[in-house]
């Protein structure tokens, strides 16, 4: 095998490779509710968070990013931050290993592919990550008006607050599984401190997503006040519906302006070798027709002057059928004669 093969075989085996540890890492439980066991510590996962270490503030961004995205499992941000380290000083170390091995004239593939794969290896769990918080907060938003109805059923019913969170859980953890387990989380931190800390710990925790926010803070000043909960839930849930029913036909009406696409290359396209292919196809008819006649024209008046000239001469090694060339015959001079 040459040396450019092998390292393009090398370099996609180690794509292959931190493809399958990402997807094996992620795809982990995202929502760890009381209902499934605990998980064992990872202790190799603090030295290789080290070797690739984050700044304080970048670690409070990728703590509350890791939150949104449902990873509440103390190590996870140095889980994180190890899976960083080893995809970018994975490829880093193959990089250095390949161009003490290989020819000098591949070290410039290798240097860029090394650094092309780090730099990957950098960015990708970031965009996966984003990725799920994204798609997390989707469903959390979706699931928050079924859960203000939830609660204020059970508020009508002469329940607490906190009861409420217990029975509100219980019915959202099949359908919703997400908000089951952050109501899951304010119902325990209740209990063991308060519920107003529970629920300014849930705004601070999820405050990327503004909708839970405003909810907790509600509960928060409602809980204060003592005013009634259950008419402010059911008309944040309906205002809830309301922004969910617009987001949805804000995308209906883009999906008109993407179709445009598909209509003008598959469409537009048919219809225009159905309209352009007849005229097409007839206009080189006619130029067939017209190359041909000219060219029995050219052929037309070079037999007319091969014909009428006594001096041409056909050319005997010439076949028959083909072109003839005139040949003009010169006056054979006289001999001289003897003296």
């Amino acid at each position: 095998m040459e040396p450019l093969q092998l390292f393009v075989v090398i370099f996609l085996a180690t794509l292959v490779v931190v493809f399958l540890v990402v997807r094996a890492v992620l795809d982990r439980p995202v929502s760890r509710g009381p209902w499934q066991q605990p998980e064992p510590p990872d202790i190799l996962a603090p030295d290789l968070a080290a070797l690739l270490p984050a700044l304080p503030e970048a670690r409070r961004e990728l703590q509350k990013l890791l939150w949104t995205a449902g990873y509440y499992r103390p190590s996870a941000l140095n889980e994180y931050l190890a899976i960083r380290a080893i995809l970018v000083l994975g490829p880093l170390a193959a990089m250095g290993i390949l161009a003490y091995y290989l020819p000098e004239n591949l070290l410039p593939y290798i240097v860029g592919g090394g650094l092309g794969a780090a730099g990957l290896g950098y960015s990708l769990p970031r965009v996966i990550l984003g990725a799920q918080a994204s798609a997390r907060t989707n469903r959390l938003n979706r699931a928050l008006p079924l859960a203000m109805d939830v609660l204020a059923l059970c508020l009508t019913a002469g329940q607490n607050l906190v009861n409420s969170l217990r029975y509100t859980t219980r019915e959202l953890a099949s359908t919703c599984p997400d908000m089951a387990v952050e109501l899951q989380i304010v119902q325990q931190q209740a209990r063991m401190h308060s519920l107003e800390l529970a629920l300014l710990g849930w705004a601070e925790r999820l405050s990327e997503i503004p909708a839970i926010r405003s909810m907790a803070l509600l509960l928060v000043q409602s809980d204060r006040l003592g005013t009634n909960m259950v008419d402010t839930l059911v008309e944040v849930a309906d205002s809830q519906r309301t922004v969910e029913k617009q987001k949805v036909e804000a995308q209906a009406n883009r999906a008109n302006f993407w179709m445009l696409f598909p209509t003008l290359f598959c469409l537009w396209t048919a219809s225009a070798i159905i309209l352009i292919g007849p005229v097409y196809l007839e206009f080189w008819d006619y130029r067939k027709e017209q190359m041909k006649s000219l060219l029995g024209n050219a052929v037309g008046q070079v037999e007319r002057s091969t014909g009428n000239n006594p001096n041409a001469q056909r050319n005997p090694n010439t076949p028959t059928g083909q072109d003839v060339s005139v040949v003009p015959v010169a006056p054979v001079p006289a001999p001289a004669g003897n003296p």
